[in-house]
């Protein structure tokens, strides 16, 4: 029971923690792109992918936190794996985006760097979660 509860604290923790990261990195490096009222569909990212970050995170923690040192080692293994894959994988297609935009302005490169931390951020997450569950 322990491990269900780990994980849902977790999905509404890393839901909220990457959505708010995100966002202060957006206000910090690129605040203009705060106010073109389209902002809500980056939460529409970061809030499923760092529920699930969470919610994996969560589990791990409880599962460890009861002894149960296999358990959370494949939960963040299958986890951290398949976030770190989708991290990879936007990374990709947001860097494919850019490069497609060909020379259509000098915005092309300020778009992909908006996008990054919806990715990167992520994959770190999964990254380290990987390295958890194979260390």
């Amino acid at each position: 029971m322990g491990i269900f509860f780990g994980a849902v604290f977790g999905l509404l923790a890393g839901a909220v923690l990457l959505s708010l990261l995100v966002t202060a990195l957006h206000r910090v490096y690129r605040p203009q792109i705060l106010l073109d009222g389209q902002y809500g569909m980056v939460w529409l990212v970061t809030g499923p992918s760092g529920a699930f970050l969470g919610a994996v995170t969560g589990a791990a923690i409880a599962a460890a936190l009861e002894h149960q040192g296999t358990t959370a080692a494949a939960i963040c293994r299958w986890g951290g794996g398949s976030a770190f894959v989708a991290a990879l994988l936007f990374g990709v297609l947001d860097l494919r985006a850019a490069l497609e935009r060909g020379r259509e302005g000098d915005n092309r490169w300020g778009d992909f760097w908006t996008g990054v931390p919806l990715w990167v951020l992520p994959l770190l997450w999964g990254a380290l979660l990987l390295q958890q569950g194979t260390g």
